[in-house]
């Protein structure tokens, strides 16, 4: 994928494209899901907790100066949140094409050159694709226990009835 040859991104340039890029996912459709105090704190808000972490954790990778880093499995936890919405792929996936705008309308301001712009671009790919397989994994285990519980109903329906039917003498 690249290695980045640019001077480190600040500190605070990250935190800031971190959380900007948290405002979005925490506006994403059906965010009634996240509702609740924004804090960040593990035990008070988890669904935040999650959503901050893996916004550093994404910018962090993003802007890393390792030769080929990992796509960080903190993108899996903010998949399994963003597969309980009942929101269509586009709209569940909108926030990681604004994050690209974040990161590119910021590129001017702390002097990103093309080559950096190109992998920055090439990791977002990454974690996008890497969200999109986990997202569809995660909504596919949601949708095989909504038909087992359809299955378990109706066979407990159809107990019942093949019971009433044997009393009845039908």
């Amino acid at each position: 994928m690249g290695h980045l040859a640019h001077r480190a991104m600040r500190k605070d340039e990250a935190d800031s494209i971190a959380r900007e890029w948290c405002v979005e996912l925490y506006a994403t459709p059906d965010s009634k899901v996240f509702e609740g105090d924004v804090s960040d704190t593990r035990f008070s808000n988890p669904v935040a907790y999650h959503i901050a972490q893996t916004s550093q954790d994404v910018v962090g990778y993003l802007f890393s100066n390792e030769r080929d880093p990992e796509v960080p499995e903190s993108v899996d936890d903010l998949c399994r949140l963003i597969a309980l919405q009942e929101a269509r792929p586009s709209e569940a996936f909108a926030s990681f094409f604004k994050l690209r705008s974040i990161v590119f309308s910021r590129a001017g301001k702390s002097g990103m050159d093309a080559k950096t712009l190109s992998v920055v671009n090439d990791r977002i790919d990454a974690c996008l694709l890497r969200a999109m397989d986990c997202y569809t994994r995660f909504r596919e285990q949601i949708m095989q226990l909504r038909i087992d519980e359809l299955k378990r109903s109706r066979g407990a329906f159809e107990g019942r009835y093949n019971a009433a039917r044997v009393q009845v003498g039908a």
